[in-house]
């Protein structure tokens, strides 16, 4: 009879608990993003995004999970926001973008131990770190100011066949000085002295695909590939392709009347040598 009593007392208690799903409810829940396994495989680094009504926005810190035994803990706090975790080659050092100091940069954290070290000081901040094969320095994107910029006008026409783009107004255009252009950059770990590695008149990577996936470097370093709309006029098409970093000049790698989408960018080990471009030993590259 006692363990019927208990029992009931349970059910009772579990019925009570249910309830609606209020406002409080929905703004405490965390989300998880960007998960990046260690080079050792032993721990994953992630990125734990809370709302704050405080901020007004939502306030992201970096974790860490060890694989083996699901033990997580906070690396990163303070003011501004961080996310973007990305494990250095040799898995001893976390780079990762913070605005704890205005705007967004890259700072790097010793795994080991010790304080987080503030690595780029680019004018318009930094995104999407990626680590160079040797540990060296990162690549990231960023804005820069720009001569001035043609922008393309799309002019869309209403027919009894739906809504169709009129290319012979696609050529409207008007200028606006103080532009920007969106540029890859490597960053040296040490100095933190940053180059533009493609000081042309695009955005490098296309911004309409951009995001992890758009830029990679060969296993050796030597070679970096980006996605890049390479057209004067970007209104009338969505044409995207891949082009290697030779010093100031892209060069084309793909002629594909489509877009390569926006996670396209990886390597592969195996087969025969059929790319224009050396990866280690000239094996092929895979895009979407």
């Amino acid at each position: 009879m006692r363990y019927a009593c208990l029992l009931l007392f349970d059910r009772r208690s579990t019925a009570a608990q249910k309830r609606a799903i209020t406002f409080e409810d929905y703004i405490a829940l965390k989300s998880v993003s960007d998960p990046q396994l260690s080079p050792d495989g032993k721990w994953v680094a992630y990125t734990v995004s809370t709302p704050s009504l405080q901020d007004n926005r939502n306030v992201a810190r970096v974790w860490v999970v060890e694989v083996a035994t699901g033990k997580s803990r906070q690396l990163t706090g303070g003011p501004g926001r961080t996310g973007q975790p990305r494990w250095s080659p040799d898995g001893k050092t976390l780079a990762f973008i913070s605005t704890r100091e205005g705007g967004a940069q890259v700072w790097a954290l010793p795994i080991a131990g010790g304080d987080a070290r503030k690595v780029s000081t680019l004018a318009d901040g930094a995104s999407d770190p990626l680590w160079l094969p040797d540990g060296s320095g990162l690549l990231v994107v960023s804005d820069i100011k720009w001569r001035r910029i043609r922008r393309s006008i799309s002019v869309w026409r209403i027919s009894d066949r739906g809504a169709d783009l009129d290319r012979s107004h696609v050529a409207a255009l008007g200028r606006f000085p103080g532009g920007k252009r969106q540029h890859l950059f490597r960053v040296v770990v040490a100095t933190g002295k940053a180059t533009d590695l493609t000081p042309v008149d695009h955005d490098v990577p296309t911004i309409a695909t951009g995001g992890d996936g758009d830029v990679t470097v060969s296993p050796d370093g030597k070679d970096i590939l980006v996605a890049m709309h390479g057209d004067s006029t970007v209104a009338d098409n969505t044409n995207v392709d891949i082009y290697a970093v030779d010093g100031p000049v892209l060069r084309q790698i793909t002629t594909n009347p489509a877009r390569i989408t926006r996670r396209g960018i990886h390597q592969t080990t195996t087969g025969p040598p059929t790319s224009p471009w050396s990866v280690r030993d000239s094996r092929r590259i895979a895009f979407a």
